[in-house]
């Protein structure tokens, strides 16, 4: 056993762990708390037995190179005592494993359920609790996982709780991709005792005086040091600690846990075929442009889909998905969550800061440095006049993606820091910054082309000091560039706001066999609006209801519109929203809104072509069902259910629903809409 590797990891008593539990028929109490067995984890234990489900269903999103079920002695010895403790946990991992999971992930899931009370207890002495490596995504299950730091230290812990020098979150920096250099560990000791005593002392502060930032002197001071630059072991707790979230972490440590809950249920989607953007035009397929994992792009798309959903009325935000993106890179998945619902507490309070939520707001904002531009760089807007060039074309993609399509991430770090504590404004301080920088090889440029061109090229390559993107602007404060604002509104008028598309997670009434959350959730994208705060629900089911035409026709007589689904022998998935009730009819009935699906290669969907002048829509007569006509069929089945083909037809231009044009079903499911 020595030679195998066990008994090297000694307690107190100077018993080995592996003869504490083979050795020792009744080890200590203290033993016991060693390995964290305690009457309450017992209880605890007792009452996780009674959920089968939570280790059937955990979500385990990442695996481990290695073999080893237990990633310390002490793990492995905890769990062995667990199971004479708790025979129900005995009878549990013998029923589950490994039929139905792995012992791998049993354990996993129940050192992740046990987090919370067990914290750091469990690792090896050999081991520094800072290589300890957390899994690449968060499960709803464990609040703990979701965070990078312990909220929970004693007060005279302080400058350990405030700045944890763990990594980022292994779902953030992709090494694959990255040319950027983001050292975690560097945490100079002069800056880290001036951040100390700033984020207590802000932290300390009552909510009021957190607020009144204009003569708050700690908030001021803290904006001298953020100008000054923050080094990347201390950024996320930083960030963290101005906006507030990490004491909102201490008083709601589970609302990202129940926001969860609330939009998923118990099962966390680890795809997501339909994402809201809030009218930003990112790219969720750019690895380039975030650096981040193939994880980190579901933690982003995760954090958008929760904010649509408990946000209804939130539409257009489009620096929303980049500021998520950034921040990822520094903090973890809650404590982004926890900074994003006290930014948007501020907006519903109508105390607006980060977020311009209308084309108004973006309107005014370009006119605001417009009247800077004219005040204080003249020479540049004369010159801006002459050539005919609107600062839109560039201005309006700086602020929307916080600039990470302009500068090099060093520099949109820098503007991030300010951006979080003083809001959108810093960003038209940088981009005025970044004129008066360039603005002698500007007025070189005779034509808008030539303009634009060397404004982005210039921008690209800048390579100062970043200071001058964050600090006060000459003869520019903080309240006359509030007046410059206020101002520029009476400038703006008829604006015509852009409806970006509404983003609404269905509440599935009845399960699909066929359809899981991601498909319904793609699906709703592509409904009329006016569709898509209806629920759906189950009305036929061929397996269940039988494969035959005309009980389909009789089950959805009456249901209008309709979402037809169905699966083929190939695990094709396609379909079509129908306007009219399926009742058996000699011509094709429906209106422009009906559209048909595929799911087969990548989600998409074909639309009414109106310059067709074609409206076969659908037919449901009594010996088979077409769907899509006029030199083809886009769906067709037989009175069986049974058979099918699918090709081009003119009503909808479409592709074939899948690569082979013959099909045979495996399935077919109707839903209906609730009123």
């Amino acid at each position: 056993l020595e030679m195998l590797g066990f008994g090297r990891n000694r307690v107190g008593s100077g018993k080995t762990w592996w003869q504490i539990f083979t050795l020792s028929n009744s080890p200590t109490n203290e033993e016991l708390e060693q390995l964290g067995i305690t009457k309450e984890i017992i209880e605890f234990a007792q009452s996780l037995c009674l959920h089968p489900d939570t280790f059937q269903n955990f979500p385990h999103l990442y695996d481990l190179e290695d073999d080893e079920i237990f990633s310390s002695k002490k793990q492995e010895t905890h769990a062995y005592i667990m199971r004479q403790k708790v025979p129900a946990l005995d009878s549990l991992l013998k029923n589950l494993c490994p039929s139905k999971i792995s012992e791998k992930n049993f354990w996993r899931a129940y050192f992740m359920l046990m987090q919370n009370k067990l914290g750091n207890i469990l690792i090896d002495d050999v081991k520094e609790k800072n290589e300890v490596e957390l899994p690449a995504l968060p499960s709803i299950f464990s609040r703990m996982f979701l965070e990078r730091r312990s909220l929970s230290d004693s007060e005279n812990t302080q400058t350990e709780r405030i700045f944890n020098t763990k990594d980022a979150p292994i779902w953030a920096t992709n090494p694959n991709l990255s040319t950027r250099v983001i050292d975690f560990k560097d945490i100079r000791s002069a800056e880290k005792e001036i951040w100390d005593q700033l984020l207590v002392e802000h932290e300390n502060q009552s909510e009021v005086q957190r607020l009144t930032m204009i003569d708050n002197r700690i908030y001021l001071r803290i904006k001298e040091q953020l100008r000054s630059g923050v080094c990347d072991g201390l950024r996320g707790r930083v960030w963290t600690s101005i906006t507030g979230a990490t004491r909102r972490l201490k008083e709601f440590p589970e609302n990202y846990a129940d926001s969860l809950q609330k939009v998923f249920g118990n099962h966390t989607p680890k795809t997501f075929c339909a994402v809201p953007t809030f009218g930003s035009p990112i790219e969720f397929t750019n690895a380039n442009r975030y650096q981040l994992t193939l994880d980190g792009w579901r933690v982003v798309k995760r954090l958008l889909v929760t904010v649509a959903v408990q946000h209804e009325m939130l539409r257009y935000a489009p620096v929303l998905p980049d500021f998520i993106a950034i921040t990822l890179h520094f903090i973890t998945e809650i404590e982004c969550w926890s900074m994003l619902q006290l930014m948007l507490r501020r907006l519903e309070q109508g105390r607006n800061t980060y977020f311009s939520t209308s084309c108004k707001s973006t309107a005014i904002t370009m006119a605001t440095l417009k009247t800077l531009i004219s005040r204080f760089l003249p020479n540049l807007h004369e010159h801006l006049k002459s050539l005919q060039v609107d600062i839109t074309i560039f201005a309006t993609s700086w602020f929307n993606s916080l600039f990470t399509l302009a500068l090099d991430f060093k520099y949109v770090l820098r503007i991030v820091d300010a951006y979080i504590l003083q809001g959108e404004r810093v960003l038209v301080r940088a981009g005025l910054a970044l004129l008066q920088y360039f603005e002698d090889q500007l007025l070189t440029c005779d034509t808008q082309q030539d303009f634009i061109l060397k404004l982005n090229t210039l921008v690209q390559s800048f390579n100062a000091d970043a200071g001058i993107l964050t600090r006060p602007f000459p003869f520019i404060s903080y309240k006359e560039l509030l007046e410059f604002e206020k101002a520029s509104q009476y400038l703006i008028t008829n604006v015509k706001e852009v409806e970006p598309n509404i983003y609404y997670h269905p509440d599935i009434l009845t399960s699909s066999t066929i359809f899981t959350t991601e498909h319904f959730n793609q699906a709703w994208e592509w409904l009329p609006p006016r569709y898509r705060i209806r629920e759906p629900y189950l009305v036929f089911n061929a397996a269940k209801d039988g494969f035959n035409l005309k009980t389909l026709y009789l089950k959805c007589e009456n249901i209008s519109p309709s979402i037809l689904i169905l699966k083929t022998k190939s695990n094709s998935i396609f379909g079509a929203f129908l306007s009219h009730p399926l009742r058996p009819c000699d011509t094709f009935i429906g209106n422009g809104e009906c559209f048909i699906f595929t799911f087969d290669s990548q989600p998409k969907a074909f639309h009414w072509n109106q310059y067709s002048n074609k409206e076969f829509f659908f037919n449901p007569a009594s010996r088979s069902l077409t769907i899509g006509g006029g030199q083809g069929t886009a769906i067709w089945l037989d009175d069986e259910l049974l058979h099918g083909k699918t090709t081009w037809c003119q009503t909808f231009n479409n592709e074939p629903l899948q690569s082979n044009s013959d099909f045979e079903c495996v399935t077919i499911e109707v839903f209906g809409l609730t009123d």
